[in-house]
């Protein structure tokens, strides 16, 4: 008995125009309808198909809503309002500082100049003869009404708080207050011969 011929499988190859998820690049099928991926079969269910991406959690690297657009915005705003309600707030105590050491200042000048009036008075005083009225080279007696006729004026207020023969010491006090809260205070001490100013706040 002649052995039967054999005839070799015609084999149709079909390149693939998108990769196989296995990485196959072309299907052959033989002339029995089998059908070849690379020389693998294709029958049964091919494998999983791969994962889709993972999804990235929200955040500031992915997230571009106009929602936290807005939110970021109105945080700069705010920060920008509270930073010029510190400026202008220091601002303004600034200008109160200034304002009143400003105030106290003209009233202490304004006290100096009055207690030197007064301790010209006083050495006046000192030098007249006792029977014209003075003192005899002594200021012991004397008196803030005999040295002026309003003890009390814009200024401030005079008191004489030592009187002896050799010194008289006169306080001013204004109306202003000082750094210390306290109000402006300058004490005039009288010599025969000179004079001296001692601001006290």
């Amino acid at each position: 008995m002649a052995d039967a011929v054999r005839h070799p499988r015609e084999v149709k190859v079909t390149p693939l125009t998108s990769a196989h998820p296995r990485g196959e690049s072309c299907i052959a099928e033989s002339a029995d309808g089998i059908l070849m991926a690379c020389g693998l079969p294709l029958s049964g269910e091919p494998d999983d198909p791969p994962a889709p991406p993972r999804a990235l959690p929200p955040g500031p690297a992915n997230d571009g809503s106009p929602a936290r657009d807005q939110k970021y915005m109105a945080q700069q705003q705010l920060f920008l309002i509270i930073l010029g309600v510190i400026i202008i707030g220091a601002m303004l105590g600034m200008a109160i500082v200034v304002f009143t050491d400003n105030s106290a200042s003209s009233n202490r000048d304004a006290l100096a100049n009055d207690l030197l009036t007064l301790g010209a008075r006083a050495q006046h005083y000192y030098k007249q003869p006792r029977m014209m009225g003075g003192g005899g080279r002594s200021f012991t007696g004397l008196t803030i009404d005999a040295l002026t006729s309003k003890p009390v004026n814009d200024n401030g207020s005079y008191t004489v708080t030592t009187a002896d023969d050799s010194a008289l010491v006169v306080e001013g006090q204004g109306t202003e207050r000082g750094m210390d809260g306290n109000p402006v205070a300058v004490v005039l001490t009288v010599f025969p011969d000179s004079v001296a100013v001692v601001p006290q706040n």
